[in-house]
C-alpha cells in the first residue's frame, strides 16, 4: 500500500465526475482518483456511507491485466487518510499530437447519425459505429474484438458503467485514428456502495450470492431500448459474438487467476478479501458459465466449411453462419 501523503497533488487535467487530483512520482504522471462519501438520502441498511471505489478501479484493471488486457497501470494506496488509487498516464509516452479520445466522439462523428448517440449506447448503434464508421478503418477487426472482450469481463467483475465515455482510441497530429486506447475506468466494479453487512449476508448465504449476482447490475448499454442485465443479456441472440470470445477468454478469467488478483491486493481486511473472491467465483459460474456452455453448443451446431473436389470449379456456397 503505497502511501501518497507527502505528494504535491496538482488540479485535475482528466474529466470524469468523481474526484480527480495529477500527481508526479519522479517524473511519471498519474491520475489520482479519490472514493467519496454517499449522499444521506442515498443512504440504506445494505449501502456503506464511504464508497471506496479506488480498490474496485484496482481489482477491476487488475483482473484485465492478469486476462490478457493493454491495461492502465495502477497503484492503490493513501493520501492523508483518504483511500486513493493512482493510475499511471497512458498518454505521456505517446508522441506530442497524440491524444486519447473516448468511443463517444466516435459515434458524433458518424455522417448525419449524431443523434442516435445517447448517454447509454445502443448495442445496434455501438455495431453500426464499429462495422461501418470511415474511421476505423485501419483497425475495424481489432476494435470489435476488444469490445465484445471488454464487455465479457466486464459480466465478470460487474462493472455498471461501461458507457461510451469509458473507453476509447488513440489519435495521431491530424486526428487519425491509430491505436486502441488501454483499458481505464474500472471502478464502478464489484458492488462499491455495498455494507460490510450485506457482504456478511452474501458470504453466509449461497442463494443470496447468486440471486444478487444473477439480477445485477445491468449493463451501461441498451439492448432494444431496454438497460440489461449481462445474465440475461449474454444468453440472448444478440449475444452470440459475446460468448463466443469466452471460449477463448476463459482460461484467462479461471479461479486460479482470480483468486491471485484478490490475493495481490493490498490494505483491505479479510472480509473484503473473502467477498471479492467469492463474488467473481459466484458471477464466473452463474453469469459467464451458462453463456460459455452455450457457446460450444452453438459452435459445435455450426456446418463444417468442407472445400470444393479438385474437379469441381465451383465455389462452394457453404459458409460459417456469422452471429449477430
Amino acid at each position: 500500500m503505497h502511501d501518497f501523503s507527502q505528494q504535491d497533488l496538482k488540479v485535475s487535467v482528466y474529466d470524469g465526475a468523481a474526484e480527480k487530483r495529477t500527481m508526479y512520482l519522479g517524473d511519471r504522471r498519474y491520475m489520482v482518483k479519490f472514493g467519496y462519501t454517499l449522499d444521506e438520502d442515498k443512504l440504506n441498511s445494505s449501502r456503506t456511507a464511504y464508497i471506496n471505489t479506488p480498490v474496485n478501479e484496482f481489482i477491476g484493471s487488475s483482473v484485465f491485466a492478469a486476462a490478457g488486457f493493454d491495461t492502465q497501470k495502477v497503484l492503490l494506496g493513501t493520501y492523508r487518510g483518504h483511500s486513493v488509487v493512482a493510475c499511471e498516464d497512458f498518454m505521456q509516452d505517446r508522441g506530442p499530437g497524440d491524444r486519447l479520445i473516448h468511443f463517444k466522439q466516435l459515434e458524433i462523428s458518424m455522417p448525419g447519425e449524431s443523434g442516435r448517440s445517447k448517454a447509454r449506447p445502443e448495442w445496434d448503434f455501438v455495431r453500426h459505429v464499429i462495422e461501418d464508421s470511415p474511421d476505423l478503418d485501419a483497425l475495424r477487426g481489432r476494435t470489435m474484438e476488444r469490445f465484445l472482450r471488454m464487455t465479457c469481463v466486464d459480466a465478470l467483475i460487474g462493472n455498471f458503467d461501461r458507457h461510451s465515455n469509458n473507453w476509447g482510441f488513440i489519435t495521431d497530429a491530424r486526428s487519425n485514428i491509430i491505436d486502441l486506447a488501454p483499458i481505464y475506468d474500472c471502478g464502478s466494479s464489484l458492488v462499491p456502495h455495498l455494507s460490510e453487512d450485506e457482504m456478511r449476508a452474501r458470504l453466509a448465504d449461497p442463494s443470496l450470492m447468486r440471486e444478487a449476482n444473477l439480477t445485477s447490475p445491468t449493463m451501461s448499454m441498451n439492448v432494444h431500448g431496454k438497460r440489461r442485465k449481462y445474465a440475461y443479456f449474454l444468453l440472448s441472440d444478440q449475444a452470440r459474438d459475446f460468448r463466443r470470445e469466452l471460449i477463448d477468454l476463459w482460461p484467462r478469467i479461471s479461479k486460479d487467476i482470480t483468486d491471485r488478483v484478490i490475493d495481490n491486493v493490498p490494505g483491505i481486511d479479510d472480509l473484503h478479501r473473502d467477498f471479492y473472491r467469492a463474488t467473481l467465483d459466484a458471477r464466473r459460474e452463474y453469469v459467464l458459465k451458462p453463456a460459455l456452455h452455450l457457446a460450444l453448443e452453438e459452435t459445435r451446431a455450426e456446418p463444417e466449411i468442407h472445400p470444393p473436389a479438385a474437379d469441381d470449379g465451383k465455389r462452394t456456397h457453404r459458409h460459417r453462419r456469422h452471429a449477430r
